[in-house]
């Protein structure tokens, strides 16, 4: 059986839905494949902050002379100018519209709402949003949106429909191949647009593409369909080189390919927390200042260990004096851990908690006498670490095996202005188009994670295309 309609969207997430949404909308007919059982994709997952200047929300709250200049000044200066000038452009000046939008449509977000996150390198405005529940919170607003549109008659949307194949015609994209039920279907339109997402739960594409292990924190359908369904096409995969691991999650045990972000994890960023721990590699030796202010520095050094693997080394006294590093357990629940966890580790002497925990124990052993010897004259000469609270001396000793991680992928399918994915030699493929992580998160925000430029711009500029798309056809 085929199907004829004006747009497909291949991936209901982040950037699918709104595009889809939109063009029902504004008179397209629209098919949207998504390979899994449910809408949200990486949504599930995520924290799903945005950012926007200029909203409705920002006046309410004071903040009245942010602009979308601003905005997309503070994005080049915080990555180094390691962006794509014209999408950003585009989404910054969408962001506010986004935001509202999305209130409008019921989205709730917390009190604090906007403010400056400091968990990644900071705005110098508070213009960063926290819906109330994080993804699930956008997805309600989607389940919504996508429900009208499709008793509209306008949108049909089939879940558990990977696309499989591009269907190409004198060199134009005119549909696409899809499984239903281990049936092949084919669907005609006259745009076809990738938004499929990344390729968090591709661990061999991942290795391949990056020479480093994957940790993903993300959802396993995100398997880099927008790059295997452009290969016979031509098309190059950009942003390889911008990739960074994110700091980091709490694994261990035989299996360190998934983790789930809603566990607990470790407060590793020295703006929430100074650390009155040290931080070394399997060899047991530091690798980088563990109160260095930046997010962008720690990653890297993380990014420089071939197994994006290390350990945060501690005694007792840390952890009875010093802030939780694991606010959700606290001092009595990391002790319970470390006989439970696969990735706690505590023992009386520093041999044995490396023993224990695979690090070498005669690297370990030195790094903290070194370390020791640093805190008693206050000066790090290794790292010119500022905070160092107390000497490491009071067993039992203990260690958090932490793993470089990924929610996102930096590298997508190349794009031009308006979304068109180009062929190798830069021309545009006529009828194909991509959105979202689709075309790497780097083309929004370089090797940085900056502050609500993984979500807003998906559903920005998803949400843009839908409308091209759909009024193109009603005209």
């Amino acid at each position: 059986m085929n199907d004829t309609v004006d747009v497909i969207v291949i991936g209901a997430g982040t950037a699918g839905v709104p595009c889809a949404v939109q063009a029902a909308q504004d008179g397209a007919r629209v098919l949207l494949l998504e390979r899994s059982d449910k809408l949200g994709g990486t949504l599930e997952v995520s924290g799903a902050d945005l950012s926007g200047a200029g909203t409705r929300r920002q006046r309410e709250h004071g903040v009245l002379h942010d602009t979308p200049q601003a905005h997309f000044e503070d994005v080049v200066r915080i990555t180094g100018d390691t962006v794509r000038h014209d999408l950003l452009r585009q989404s910054v000046e969408l962001a506010a519209s986004t935001v509202d939008w999305l209130e409008d449509n019921g989205l709730k977000f917390t009190d604090r709402s906007p403010f400056i996150m400091m968990g990644h390198e900071t705005y110098a405005t508070a213009r960063t949003y926290k819906p109330l529940h994080g993804g699930a919170s956008i997805i309600e607003v989607f389940e919504t949106l996508v429900a009208e549109a499709v008793r509209t008659g306008r949108l049909t949307v089939r879940f558990n429909a990977p696309a499989t194949q591009l269907l190409v015609e004198d060199g134009r994209v005119v549909g696409v191949e899809y499984d239903d039920d281990g049936q092949t279907r084919v669907a005609r339109a006259s745009s076809v647009v990738l938004a499929c997402g990344g390729y968090v739960g591709n661990h061999e594409m991942f290795r391949a593409r990056h020479q480093r292990p994957l940790t993903s924190v993300g959802v396993p359908t995100s398997l880099g369909d927008a790059v295997t369904l452009t290969e016979s096409l031509g098309v190059r995969v950009v942003g390889d080189e911008r990739y960074l691991p994110t700091v980091g999650a709490l694994v261990g045990g035989p299996d360190t390919s998934w983790a789930r972000w809603a566990d607990p994890r470790p407060v590793l960023n020295s703006s929430l927390r100074s650390p009155w721990e040290v931080h070394v590699t399997r060899a047991g030796r530091r690798f980088a200042s563990e109160d260095h202010p930046s997010l962008t520095y720690r990653q890297e050094a993380v990014h420089a260990l071939e197994d994006l693997t290390f350990f945060v080394v501690f005694d007792e006294r840390v952890l009875r004096e010093a802030p939780p590093i694991v606010r959700e357990w606290g001092a009595d629940g990391l002790r319970a851990a470390a006989g439970s966890h696969p990735a706690v580790f505590s023992a009386s002497t520093l041999e044995e908690l490396a023993e224990r925990a695979g690090i070498d124990p005669v690297g370990l052993s030195a790094t903290i006498a070194e370390y020791n010897q640093a805190v008693v004259e206050g000066h790090d000469a290794r790292f010119n670490r500022r905070f160092m609270p107390v000497q490491l001396t009071e067993g039992p000793f203990y260690a958090l095996e932490i793993h470089g991680i990924a929610l996102d992928t930096f590298a997508g399918v190349e794009v031009d202005s308006r979304l068109r994915v180009v062929s190798g030699d830069g021309a545009p493929i006529d009828g194909l188009y991509a959105v979202g992580e689709a075309i790497g998160a780097a083309a929004m925000t370089g090797s940085v994670v900056c502050s609500g430029m993984l979500v807003t711009p998906c559903i920005s500029l998803g949400r843009e295309l839908g409308h091209r798309l759909g009024t193109a056809v009603a005209s």
